[in-house]
């Protein structure tokens, strides 16, 4: 096998590879948009990674055997590190998927380190099952989930003594409180991510005013105890769930007192309703692995599209 930079000619071969294992994915699940089902959505992009220098493709004889392609990043996952991310439409093995990766990960890490990257981190296809075992024998870790789900009804009930209403301009004050509290959950243990300035009022004003967006507001009384966000796209968010309509959960808190009793189901409920009357097929989600919270509801409602991992080579950490 040999490894070499990515060249034109092979393009349309990696595109296929991608092609053909994103049409199994959405044979599973037909609520994908159907875009990545043609090698051009997946060539286009591979092609300006390839111009950049940031791909590799593996070799027998004159024959494609997989593709990695990637990004260099500054301030990786809001980090002082810079990292190298590969998307699901760069990550690719056509056969022996632990040999393959195992081969263009030795040549990229190579590069990556030369480019200083202290962060290696990488999408996949939830059903390339065989290529995310080989990565874990890589020592890569899972850290993100996309998943999917068409916007037909939803069983759920409000629990008793709560109300659930759609956010209006006169509740920024409310969701930026919760919101707040929603990220100081998430630098605690055991999720430990870093810490993020949350939208504030004016934030919120601001993305209610756009038509796609919305905001539930779940209360005690007139006191925020969950709410649940939602807009056209969410940053960093898999490309191949991406669509105009398409609905992507933003943010989702739910205060511990309340967990348990069906209350985040009743906003998901309220907002699908929501934007299925509006036109929307589809609603994304994308969550940490290592969210316990998260991890526990999300697959309830929502099936993976893609599994994203991650590694910080030891010789990168501070001792």
């Amino acid at each position: 096998m040999h490894i070499l930079p990515l060249s034109s000619e092979y393009l349309p071969a990696a595109a296929r590879l991608f092609a053909a294992r994103f049409s199994a994915l959405r044979a599973a699940l037909p609520e994908l948009p159907p875009s990545a089902e043609d090698p051009a959505w997946a060539q286009t992009r591979l092609a300006e990674r390839c111009a950049a220098g940031c791909a590799l493709a593996a070799l027998e004889g004159q024959r494609l055997v997989g593709v990695l392609g990637w990004y260099v990043l500054d301030n990786f996952r809001d980090t002082p590190r810079r990292g190298a991310y590969c998307p699901e439409w760069a990550v690719t093995a056509a056969e022996q998927p632990e040999a393959v990766f195992r081969a263009l990960y030795r040549a990229a890490a190579e590069l990556w380190t030369r480019s200083g990257c202290e962060v290696h981190a990488l999408s996949l296809l939830a059903n390339d099952l065989t290529g995310r075992e080989a990565w874990f024998w890589n020592g890569f870790g899972m850290v993100v989930v996309d998943a999917l789900r068409g916007l037909e009804p939803l069983e759920a009930a409000v629990p008793a003594g709560l109300t659930l209403r759609k956010a209006g301009l006169e509740d920024a004050r409310r969701l930026a409180r919760i919101e707040a509290e929603h990220w100081r959950h998430y630098i605690e243990p055991p999720i430990f991510m870093t810490p993020h300035t949350p939208d504030d009022a004016a934030a919120f004003r601001h993305f209610l005013t756009q038509p796609e967006n919305s905001a539930w507001l779940a209360l005690a009384g007139e006191e925020p105890v969950g709410y649940l966000r939602l807009e056209s796209s969410s940053q960093g968010a898999a490309e191949i769930v991406s669509a105009p309509d398409t609905i992507a959960v933003t943010g989702a808190f739910v205060r511990a007192e309340h967990r348990g009793r069906g209350l985040a189901a009743a906003l998901l409920r309220a907002a699908l309703e929501d934007h299925r009357a509006r036109g929307f097929r589809r609603c994304a989600v994308d969550f940490e692995s290592f969210n316990p919270e998260a991890a526990a509801f999300w697959p309830r409602f929502f099936q993976p599209v893609c599994y994203s991992l991650m590694r910080i080579p030891e010789r990168t950490l501070p001792f």
